[in-house]
């Protein structure tokens, strides 16, 4: 093809063009036949004028293809969609608590004004990792130190006054002790998980970064009880009264190891999946630290930078937003807010309920990725995003359109209740109340058959199917070994060619023989070839545990195992 620039676009010349072009120019000039053999020295000179006449074409296009949204890429792409107004949704981090246990008194270095920096520079900064060493920065500078323990000893002039007080007798029998010590226990631990719970709320973080007399403060620690540093006062009654003329013994000072909840940073941005007890490691030994630990999941889980293919989606959505009145409209403008992954709008503008059960005449909205009820995520003085949501539908919705929810949904084995509302103040004072669903993620499971391209009807047992190749494909459809994990979208349909696809895309020397599906959460599962239908609400997400591969020409490896590394077969 021609080297030009027409209505339809720019075409440039591929290099056996090139290449066929310079040899004619060269026998033309010389008049005579040369040698163009594979390596021959005027073979070697074409082939390499021809690649760089091949860079520099491909270097024209792609300026010329970054000034489309449609062809654009990475920051180019942003600079062409920030014309329109829309920008990319940006990547943030993983928090997690960990509790930090110390026998000593310890200084913690943490992040503290380089909190949003992605590869801060802070000398002996206090990180610590994973099992799959993932690590994580200590948020906030702490020095800490164990609780000292003072048992009190009788001096001999207290033993041997005559206003000496006889030792006072224990109220309780070690029995009655040892219990309310357990539930001292008890009470203290579920008043860690709530501390641990509240200190990583998603917005409090975000406050934790402003200064000001809105910022939020940190939640106080909880205070262990006396009762868990204290031996039986039944044991302090028998201490031996020491003989006249003896010194008075030395109060004995004691230090107990006493663990601290600390909020932590994932080291690299977007989504981490952190699971309960996997952070043990510190990767700087500090004297004085006895061991760390996470006691519960990530409770802010980060988020991956918008792709460019869903960027473009968005774009191209936002050609409805000046639009009032319409579906698309609430659609867009929803999926165009911070926070919100994807929104879905349905409309009934029938007499009759339809089969979804969608009343008469409304609409259904439809939300992935909003916040549960009551949680602030804006900075004071700003609308949060439930008021932003709230607006959408003020402001697009028809007059006496309803707007249909329903109350609870199944998610797993527990029912959770997916109906949103807020309020806000119209101009003429009233209050308008906006209703909408929260999207939930159902458990989707794969009985698939997987095997090299290059090995099927052969007896090659070399390039068999080995469990490292399995573990690879779990971590695949995890979303672990880069890119997104296996599900598919807001109510839409699972098939086996998507799982096709899938795995094709990320290895390509994999082949897909058979799909199955079972939504069942039993151990006993109905699997069957043909399509998922979600409710609408539900989102169908890939689940490890419960779900098989099998291989050819190995036979079945077996069920999934549920190890925190993702790794799978048994």
């Amino acid at each position: 093809m021609p080297d030009e620039l027409t209505r339809d676009g720019l075409t440039v010349k591929t290099l056996p063009e090139i290449e066929e072009q310079l040899k004619a120019g060269l026998e033309s000039a010389y008049d005579e036949e040369i040698d163009f053999a594979d390596e021959s020295p005027d073979n070697l000179m074409v082939k390499i004028v021809a690649q760089a006449a091949v860079d520099h074409r491909e270097l024209i296009k792609k300026v010329y293809n970054s000034l489309s949204v449609t062809t654009a890429q990475g920051r180019v792409l942003d600079e062409r969609v920030a014309l329109m107004g829309v920008k990319r949704k940006g990547a943030s981090f993983t928090y997690v608590a960990v509790d930090v246990e110390v026998d000593r008194e310890v200084q913690l270095q943490g992040l503290d004004l380089r909190k949003g920096e992605l590869t801060p520079s802070v000398p002996n900064l206090f990180t610590v990792k994973d099992d799959t060493g993932t690590e994580y920065y200590l948020m906030d500078s702490a020095t800490i130190k164990p609780k000292e323990i003072k048992q009190e000893v009788p001096t001999e002039s207290a033993l041997n006054s005559e206003e000496a007080e006889e030792p006072t007798t224990t109220p309780q029998t070690r029995e009655e002790w040892e219990a309310a010590r357990k539930a001292a226990r008890e009470d203290y631990n579920a008043a860690i998980k709530t501390f641990n719970a509240d200190v990583v709320r998603v917005t409090s973080i975000q406050d934790w970064f402003k200064e000001g007399p809105n910022k939020e403060s940190l939640p106080d620690l909880p205070i262990e009880p006396e009762i868990l540093s204290q031996t039986y006062p039944g044991d302090l009654a028998t201490t031996p009264t020491p003989t006249s003329g003896t010194e008075t013994p030395e109060t004995p000072l004691t230090e107990e190891t006493t663990s601290f909840a600390f909020l932590f940073r994932a080291a690299k941005i977007g989504a981490i999946e952190t699971l309960p007890g996997t952070i043990k490691t510190p990767v700087n030994i500090i004297a004085g630290v006895v061991s760390v630990d996470n006691s519960s999941r990530a409770s802010v889980t980060g988020v991956d930078e918008e792709t460019d293919e869903r960027l473009k989606a968005r774009f191209y959505n936002s050609s409805s937003l000046p639009a009032q009145g319409y579906v698309g409209t609430i659609e867009s403008q929803i999926q165009a807010l911070p926070k919100v992954d994807i929104a879905r709008v349905y409309e009934n503008y029938t007499d009759t309920t339809n089969n979804d059960g969608q009343s008469a005449h409304s609409i259904w909205v439809i939300v992935k990725g909003a916040p549960e009820s009551g949680v602030e995520d804006s900075e004071p003085g700003t609308e949060t995003l439930r008021e932003s949501i709230a607006q959408v539908l003020y402001r697009a919705r028809t007059a006496g359109c309803d707007m249909f929810t329903i109350d609870t949904a199944p998610v797993g084995d527990q029912t959770l209740n997916i109906r949103e509302t807020e309020k806000i103040i119209m101009p003429n004072g009233q209050y308008f109340h906006a209703y909408w669903n929260q999207a939930v993620e159902k458990a989707i499971f794969l009985k698939i058959t997987v095997g090299h391209r290059d090995e099927y009807n052969t007896e090659d047992t070399s390039k068999s199917f080995s469990i490292e190749n399995i573990n690879k494909l779990v971590h695949s459809l995890l979303g672990k070994s880069g890119g997104k994990k296996l599900q598919w979208g807001l109510g839409l349909n699972a098939s086996p060619s998507d799982v096709h696809r899938f795995i094709s895309n990320k290895h390509t020397d994999y082949n897909v023989f058979t799909v199955e599906f079972s939504t069942d959460l039993g151990e006993t599962k109905n699997w069957s070839p043909d399509l998922v239908q979600p409710k609408k609400y539900e989102t169908l997400v890939f689940t490890r545990a419960g779900s098989i591969i099998n291989t050819k020409p190995l036979p079945d490896v077996g069920e999934l195992s549920e190890d925190e590394n993702g790794n799978g077969g048994e």
